[in-house]
């Protein structure tokens, strides 16, 4: 694609030593903006788009066209691509050629707009009759790549005609269909040398020609990468505001970040978004979909939803797609099945797969049960994967209603069978590495088929590979279940705990916290170190884990990685608790009867307690049992004290065994029962020589 004539500087720096701006005259006015741009590449900054609207406003194209440019690379005025193309559109109907050109670009290949190649090849003609070489080589780009062999030739003669007048751009082209050998005779050796010549004398379009030949040289022979030449010729046309070069650097790694993913995945986030403005509708598509659930980035449903919202309007199918899915599932905009309705209709009429996956799902939204209705979902699906037999959207949907019996008989060989095809595809939303977890779980847990825990590693490791959360977690939890060892052989690793690592990276809630703890205990390949521990406590915290707040209370409570701060803790400990993790609820009942942090409270305390024992906490039980037993002269509360009791030691909880001793043995107040005395006796000394396990992960 030719992107070149909507994002080249294509301006003349005219010097004005002292520009006037109180002038009306339009000309002027767009004279005083062109000598305040400074920089390279030239930007006009906030005077001179000032100056441009006033001098668009008196009715001076160029200022129009360029104050479109503005809008789109906000220079000096906010980003409103919107607005961009509106007055790049009247500049080109009222005659500007170089609106003309880029407009017709634009429109020609879709960018910021449904594409129209009749439409956008209509303006292209009209600004190739002002005889301008920059609209006379973006109009032969374009029709030398066409199917019709006189529009073929007719696009090489305007490159010959335009080359021969020093324009490089067009050189480059030429040197292009060289070496490709069509519509010129092939001379790969020639037309090469035609590229590097005009690369090395600055032109941004010979080099990002270069950039893509090094890359085709690569998919032929991948020890040819040329990565550092590649990025380096990419680069450099970037600079001049290239369009095309902004889009390839989105989509390449920089080699001076090989050593450092992160680095890497910056810079092709920031080179992704200025595509994205630029008008690039499948880098808004991965802006949006990067807000979602990017790694490395704090989720933003409604930021997304805007970007996806962008590229629908613009008419990307993908964006339609997945606004659509939003719009179903309620992420970061208002559940609306209506619209969602109609966006797949927009894109089922261009025969997408994934508008009839979409629409299966609207279907199943609406169901509410009914089994035709789901049945009619499911036929969508079947459609989708029909259109695109590794469609992960369309095998993914097809597998779950398979496997569960949703809409069409349960088929566990057809849902597995899916499975596979969805995680052997690509989904934007990474829908190809939930169906290799999905099915991992199948094969973990022998769901209708035989448990296979090599089989479920190999499907979790697949999913882990997309940076899938709960996936990574998993294999790292299989690695430390001594039982799973044995039947995973050569696939368990000793390096097990950067699947823990990874999975909290990318914000799993329950590998954050249990990242946190390993810090904590020095256990799990994990070295001590609260500092690191409360780092990955603080992260779950912020999310609302009731498991992390009650850790970060044990941290103050005990001086761990921070100063000991009593009144702290138990604000964590409260706050946990509150949210119902049990041993949070028992530890606030220790504080309320100790005075701990808290005012003494015996009643607060109690009631803490209370709440953890009706959870079927251990500790709980034994709590509640061990002040009921100890602390009241009730008849009621000893009977209910020793039922806690019971209840704790049933589970083998040490002291609650030793406080049953003592109350059989005729203390506190209690009957003695030597028989059950001797059976507790019994059952702590068959404690005591119990081997004791390593913790669970």
């Amino acid at each position: 694609m030719v992107f070149i004539a909507a994002l080249l500087a294509y301006f003349v720096l005219t010097p004005h030593p002292n520009p006037v701006t109180a002038v009306n005259d339009a000309s002027t006015l767009y004279s005083q903006a062109q000598a305040l741009r400074l920089g390279k590449p030239l930007r006009y900054g906030q005077a001179g788009a000032l100056l441009l609207q006033q001098a668009s406003k008196a009715g001076d194209l160029e200022a129009m066209t360029d104050l479109a440019l503005c809008q789109i690379r906000e220079d000096g005025l906010p980003w409103d691509i919107v607005a961009a193309m509106g007055t790049m559109r009247r500049a080109a109907e009222a005659g500007h050629w170089r609106a003309q050109m880029i407009y017709g670009e634009y429109q020609y290949y879709g960018i910021a707009m449904d594409v129209n190649s009749v439409a956008g090849l209509h303006w292209l003609e009209k600004a190739a009759e002002s005889g301008k070489s920059q609209a006379l080589f973006t109009l032969g780009s374009v029709l030398v790549r066409s199917e019709e062999k006189d529009s073929a030739a007719r696009g090489i003669k305007l490159l010959q005609q335009v080359a021969a007048a020093g324009f490089l751009s067009a050189r480059a082209e030429l040197g292009y269909w060289y070496i490709r050998g069509e519509n010129l005779p092939k001379d790969e050796e020639g037309g090469l040398k035609m590229i590097r010549e005009c690369a090395l004398a600055g032109d941004a379009y010979a080099q990002l020609k270069l950039c893509e030949y090094l890359g085709s040289l690569a998919v032929k022979n991948p020890e040819e990468l040329h990565s550092s030449e590649r990025y380096e010729w990419a680069f450099k046309a970037a600079q001049q505001d290239l369009g095309a070069a902004i889009w390839e650097l989105a989509y390449m790694d920089n080699p001076a970040h090989a050593h450092s993913p992160a680095e890497a995945q910056s810079e092709r986030r920031m080179w992704m978004r200025r595509a994205g403005r630029l008008g690039f509708t499948p880098c808004m598509v991965e802006i949006g979909l990067d807000h979602l659930r990017g790694p490395g980035v704090i989720p933003n449903a409604e930021e997304a939803v805007r970007w996806l919202r962008l590229a629908s309007d613009f008419g990307d199918l993908q964006g339609q797609t997945y606004l659509a899915l939003l719009l179903i599932s309620g992420e970061g905009v208002p559940q609306d099945l209506e619209e969602a309705r109609k966006l797949c209709q927009a894109v089922m009429s261009r025969e997408h797969a994934g508008g009839y996956a979409a629409m299966g799902k609207v279907l199943a939204a609406e169901s509410k049960g009914n089994p035709t209705i789901l049945a009619e979902a499911v036929q969508h699906y079947r459609r989708a994967v029909e259109l695109d037999e590794r469609d992960p959207d369309g095998c993914l949907y097809l597998a779950r209603c398979l496997r569960y019996g949703h809409g069409v008989s349960k088929n566990v060989t057809a849902a597995v069978e899916n499975y596979i095809k969805a995680a052997n595809g690509f989904s934007q939303l990474g829908n190809h590495a939930e169906a290799s977890y999905e099915l991992g779980q199948m094969y973990e847990f022998g769901e209708s088929m035989p448990r296979d825990i090599a089989k479920a590693y190999a499907s979790y490791q697949q999913a882990s590979w997309s940076d899938h959360a709960p996936a990574c977690f998993r294999l790292w939890q299989l690695d430390m279940e001594e039982n799973h060892r044995e039947e995973l052989g050569f696939i368990a690793t000793e390096e097990s705990s950067k699947y823990l690592r990874q999975s909290a990276a990318l914000g799993y809630i329950p590998a954050q916290t249990r990242l946190g703890k390993a810090h904590l205990e020095d256990r799990l390949t994990f070295a001590q170190d609260p500092q690191e521990a409360l780092h990955w406590l603080r992260r779950a915290a912020e999310k609302k884990d009731p498991e992390a707040m009650h850790y970060i209370g044990l941290c103050y409570g005990h001086g761990l990685g921070v100063k000991k701060n009593l009144e702290t803790a138990a604000t964590w400990t409260k706050a946990a608790a509150e949210l119902g993790w049990a041993e949070a609820q028992c530890q606030l009942g220790n504080c309320y009867m100790k005075g701990a942090g808290t005012p003494k409270n015996l009643t607060e305390g109690m009631r803490w307690f209370k709440k953890a024992a009706d959870q079927g906490s251990v500790e709980g039980n034994y709590s509640l049992g061990m002040y009921l037993v100890k602390g009241s002269d009730s008849p009621t509360d000893m009977k209910y004290g020793l039922q806690h009791l019971l209840t704790a030691a049933q589970a083998d909880h040490p002291a609650a065994i030793a406080l049953l001793i003592e109350c059989y043995s005729g203390q506190h107040g209690y009957v003695p029962d030597e028989t059950q005395r001797l059976n507790w006796v019994a059952r702590a000394a068959a404690l005591q020589s119990k081997p004791v396990s390593s913790d669970s992960p």
